[in-house]
């Protein structure tokens, strides 16, 4: 399947812009796409999420480049800061891995002229989130911004008081490479969520007095027993008076072929489902797959662990 290169999203977003905005959702919609955008209409797909429609890659795209096409992960982290109306006091919402957009142009906005940033690694996610940004009359700002270096400085420099961060990271329990997308895998799956934390924690030591922040960062954590491994590397980074964990019960875990099969939390036999998923691991590499996820479910056993769950991390900066 051709995918769109980042040149033929730049020339989408600057043939749409040629549009009022209702018009360019409108044929986005209705399916009457320009020329540009029909040639590869496979590889794209249409997320609706709170009257708002997003454009991004289609489930089926592989490789480093793609962008996160699921928005169900994303209608948590939002439904989550709706319900809690941190997005009522925010003067400014920054969603650190914003991928196309959904959080940060689906989050309401109580309160106008609240400023929304969206920060990615990938070039290709933030044309499709200036897309989105676009077509729904969004004013987010999207940036270049990989959480490994940090949150940049230069939020520190704006004439604001109250801080709210969004993330959900890529969850990159990946024993061999598998996954389509690049997530800087590891065997605990949670590199970018505890790079997440660090920096959320070293922006926290260079607020001024007066100003506050919360973090909503969703989070896939190994547990044992009671214990949450990602919870525990929170409390030990911010304090447990801090940090809040949101176990999300009545969700379900671990994606294949584009649906969660399992409930949350999950136990780590189910690894092995992921090698099964059409959408994740090519047929010639099927076997190899399976034995990959099975030896990594007994390493995992011989650290204590037993079950994979999702929660929201919910840390007062």
């Amino acid at each position: 399947m051709g995918v769109y290169t980042l040149a033929e999203l730049t020339s989408i977003k600057k043939e749409l812009s040629n549009l009022l905005p209702a018009d360019a959702r409108d044929r986005l919609v209705r399916g009457r796409l320009s020329t540009t955008i029909q040639r590869k209409a496979e590889s794209v797909q249409l997320n609706r999420f709170r009257q708002k429609v997003f454009l991004t890659d289609a489930q089926s795209v592989r490789g480093s480049g793609r962008v996160y096409p699921y928005v169900d992960e994303a209608e948590l982290l939002v439904n989550y800061i709706e319900m809690h109306g941190y997005h009522t006091a925010a003067d400014v919402i920054v969603d650190l891995c914003c991928g196309c957009g959904h959080v940060i142009i689906g989050c309401p906005a109580e309160v106008t002229g609240v400023l929304r940033f969206g920060l990615d690694i990938n070039p290709r996610a933030l044309q499709f989130a200036e897309i989105n940004a676009l077509i729904n009359e969004s004013s987010a700002v999207f940036q270049l911004g990989d959480i490994r270096c940090g949150i940049p400085a230069a939020f520190h420099r704006l004439q604001v008081k109250n801080f709210l961060f969004s993330a959900n990271m890529p969850f990159g329990l990946d024993p061999s490479a598998f996954l389509p997308i690049s997530t800087s895998s590891d065997e605990r799956g949670t590199r970018l969520t505890l790079a997440t934390l660090k920096g959320l924690k070293d922006f926290t030591e260079h607020l001024v007095p007066g100003r506050t922040g919360r973090a909503v960062v969703l989070a896939y954590s190994l547990q044992s027993q009671a214990i949450y491994d990602v919870v525990e590397h929170a409390y030990a980074i911010f304090g447990p008076e801090r940090v809040r964990w949101n176990l999300l019960e009545h969700e379900r875990v671990w994606r294949v072929n584009g649906v969660k099969q399992c409930r949350n939390p999950m136990p780590l036999d189910n690894l092995t489902l992921k090698a099964e998923s059409r959408y994740d691991v090519d047929e010639a590499r099927r076997e190899e797959a399976r034995a990959s996820y099975a030896a990594l479910v007994q390493r995992l056993r011989a650290h204590g662990y037993t079950h994979l769950s999702m929660g929201i991390l919910d840390i007062r900066l």
